[in-house]
C-alpha cells in the first residue's frame, strides 16, 4: 500500500492484536476495530470495507445458528466445523493484512487505544450469541404433550423415533408409514409402528410410559416374523 508517513498521530488499537482476537471471537471484532481505526487514519473507503465483513460474519453466525432448524448433509456439516477459521483467513487476506502493514510502515508509533471496552463487548456479543442459540435449541425440543390421548402421544413420537433412527448413516432413508397405540393400561401405552427400514417394510412393538413426574420413555421392538402381516388390533 503505497501511502506517504502521515505526519499526525492517530489513536488506534493494535492492528495485529485485533487480528488475533478474532480467531476467539470472529472476524467480525477484527474488521469492526480496524474499521473504528480506518476512520481515525481518514480512510473512509477501507472502513466501509470492513464494516461489510462486519455484516457479512453476522449473517454467516445467523446462518449458522439456522442449522438448529434446518440440519446440514454429513460432507456440508464437516466444511462447515472448519468455516469459521476460513472466514478469519478470508477477512485477513482482503482487509486485515492492510492496516497491519499500513501501521507497520508508519513505524508503529500511535496512542494504543485501552483494550477493556472492546473485549467487554465482544464476550457480552458471544454470550448473547450462545444464550439465543441455547434458546433455538430448547424451543425445538420435543417435550412431552400434557395429554394423555394416545393419538397426540403417538403424533408426538413418531418424530422422535425417526430422529433417533436418522443418526444411524444405514437408517437414513427411514420412514414410517404408520405409528398408533392400541392399548393402554394405567399410564404404560402400547402399539404398533409400520415402517420401512433399508428399503423393506417392517413392523415393530412400541411402548411408552410415563411415570409419576411426567417423564416419558418408549422402546421399540420388532416383532416375531409369524407376527408380520397380521392385522393390528383395534
Amino acid at each position: 500500500m503505497n501511502r506517504s508517513v502521515p505526519t499526525v498521530e492517530y489513536n488506534l488499537w493494535n492492528p495485529q492484536a485485533a487480528v488475533r482476537w478474532s480467531l476467539l471471537f470472529s472476524p467480525a471484532f477484527g474488521a469492526w476495530l480496524h474499521a473504528i481505526n480506518w476512520r481515525e487514519i481518514n480512510e473512509p473507503g477501507l472502513a466501509r470495507a470492513n464494516m461489510l465483513w462486519v455484516w457479512g460474519t453476522m449473517v454467516f453466525l445467523a446462518l449458522n445458528a439456522a442449522t438448529i432448524f434446518f440440519p446440514l448433509p454429513r460432507t456440508i456439516d464437516a466444511v462447515s466445523r472448519v468455516s469459521g477459521i476460513l472466514l478469519w483467513a478470508a477477512w485477513y487476506l482482503a482487509q486485515g493484512h492492510a492496516q497491519v502493514r499500513y501501521v507497520k510502515d508508519y513505524g508503529g508509533y500511535y496512542v494504543k487505544k485501552r483494550w477493556v471496552r472492546p473485549l467487554v463487548t465482544a464476550v457480552a456479543a458471544i454470550a448473547l450469541y450462545l444464550l439465543m442459540c441455547f434458546a433455538l435449541v430448547y424451543a425445538t425440543l420435543p417435550h412431552p404433550p400434557n395429554s394423555r390421548d394416545p393419538a397426540v402421544l403417538a403424533a408426538w413420537l413418531q418424530p422422535l423415533v425417526l430422529g433417533k433412527w436418522h443418526e444411524n448413516p444405514e437408517l437414513q432413508d427411514a420412514t414410517i408409514r404408520k405409528l398408533v397405540f392400541d392399548h393402554h393400561d394405567g399410564s404404560t401405552y402400547t402399539g404398533v409402528v409400520e415402517a420401512t427400514l433399508v428399503g423393506k417394510p417392517e413392523r415393530l412393538a412400541v411402548t411408552l410410559t410415563i411415570d409419576d413426574d411426567g417423564e416419558i420413555e418408549w422402546k421399540l421392538k420388532s416383532l416375531l416374523p409369524e407376527d408380520q402381516g397380521k392385522p393390528q388390533e383395534k
